[in-house]
């Protein structure tokens, strides 16, 4: 019986590392997407609600922030990728990992929400059929690969106290 749980284990651990790699992969993904969109003209950031005179200042913010966000988003991603692959190679991890993978499933799960509401509000009409079935696919992919990570992750973590003791 405890052999078995040894061997559950290191493959639970080799599947840790291989999504910590993917959610790290993911990440710098989301950043090059949001960039093409953006080149391309799928995704706009327009202040057409501001005044004449600070139209260009609050288009510039967006920039900024979206900026912000994409970081902070990347951040998150290597923080959680780089922990998880930690844990698989064996080393201890605290749990905060795996809490930040949570927020960042939901976070997934609001961004594939609102992709189909911009689609169906007509707000990315630039974006073609193929590309938004595309994009609804990686993201979907990256929306199972953390509920798989935070899953693999809670398994490790109980193997381990069971074949440590």
């Amino acid at each position: 019986m405890e052999n078995e749980l040894v061997i559950e284990l290191r493959r639970r651990r080799i599947t840790l590392m291989s999504l910590g790699s993917g959610v790290i992969s993911f990440g710098v993904w989301s950043i090059l997407k949001t960039l093409l969109y953006i080149y391309v003209g799928v995704f706009k950031l327009d202040a057409a609600t501001a005044p004449e005179q600070y139209r260009q200042a609050a288009t510039n913010m967006a920039y900024v922030l979206l900026a912000l966000f994409m970081l902070i988003g990347l951040s998150l991603r290597l923080f959680v990728g780089l922990k998880a692959r930690a844990a698989g190679s064996g080393k201890r991890q605290r749990p905060t990992y795996i809490v930040v993978a949570c927020l960042l499933l939901a976070w997934s799960v609001f961004s594939l929400l609102g992709a189909v509401f911009s689609r169906t509000s007509g707000r990315m009409e630039n974006q073609s059929v193929m590309d938004y079935a595309v994009s609804m696919f990686v993201e979907c992919c990256s929306a199972a690969m953390l509920a798989e990570l935070v899953y693999t992750a809670l398994r490790v973590r109980k193997l381990a106290k069971l074949v440590e003791g």
